[in-house]
């Protein structure tokens, strides 16, 4: 991780959702030959991708607070 972050100047990015501990060693290890372009490119997908999985769950948090906010 250190040597990613060395290397292209920010942390590294995966959506890890259903990925085992080894796939995502494994996509480290890979993204390293990247160059920055292509990697900042991937970062963007993967921001995408973590984005879809977490906000139906921060909606479905709002709405339960809403609806019992409204029930009191």
């Amino acid at each position: 991780n250190k040597i990613y972050e060395e290397k292209f100047k920010h942390i590294f990015i995966l959506s890890v959702s259903g990925k085992r501990i080894e796939e995502i060693i494994e996509s480290l290890k890979k993204r390293l030959d990247n160059n920055p372009i292509d990697e900042f490119n991937l970062c963007v997908d993967e921001m995408r991708k973590i984005v879809h999985v977490r906000i139906p769950n921060v909606l479905d948090s709002f709405a339960k607070i809403n609806l019992n906010n409204n029930s009191n």
